[in-house]
């Protein structure tokens, strides 16, 4: 049990769901600190997470069919960009007001992310619990992002960034 676990697929799924569960609760977090608090943000936050995951995963099925890629060059660019809109966010956290373009980028790239990255491990690890390891590390993402949230929003940043460079490191090793 505890090998499959180990194993760097296993691991570079639940580490991908990690991370995007404590940026959904980061990026949740500063639209109602920054933006507003009224339920709409949220919904619009979980509709653009939800629309950009289901282009990703067709912009994923796209390439493979048409240019026999598997996108991994695509998904450090995208990490490399998260990892620029997330240092920018958390150095700016505690100004008054944070741009709402900036923040709905970040949630598209985001989802756009995790779009491309479940199409292409169905496709690479034929895997049946790719999405339970997924939803397992997502679940992990928003307790350890709570549990960061109560100590401050600035440790909770500082996760976010060095969940980041990990999955940009898991990248690029992999590449």
């Amino acid at each position: 049990m505890f090998y499959n676990l180990i194993k760097p697929s296993v691991l570079n799924i639940f580490m991908t769901g990690l991370y995007l569960g404590a940026i959904q609760l980061n990026l949740s977090l500063i639209i109602m600190e920054k933006i507003s608090s009224e339920i709409l943000w949220y919904f619009t936050l979980l509709t653009t997470w939800i629309s950009a995951s289901i282009l990703g995963t067709f912009y994923d099925k796209y390439a493979y069919v048409n240019f026999k890629s598997n996108s991994p060059k695509l998904n450090s660019i995208i990490l490399v960009l998260t990892l620029i809109l997330n240092i920018y966010l958390s150095l700016t956290f505690n100004q008054y007001s944070v741009s709402q373009a900036l923040i709905i980028m970040g949630i598209s790239l985001n989802g756009f992310y995790g779009g491309i990255f479940l199409s292409g491990q169905f496709r690479l690890n034929k895997n049946p619990n790719i999405l339970l390891i997924e939803n397992n590390g997502f679940i992990a993402g928003f307790i350890l992002g709570y549990i960061f949230l109560f100590s401050s929003p600035a440790s909770l940043n500082t996760v976010i960034i060095s969940l980041n460079i990990l999955l940009l490191y898991f990248r690029l090793v992999n590449v």
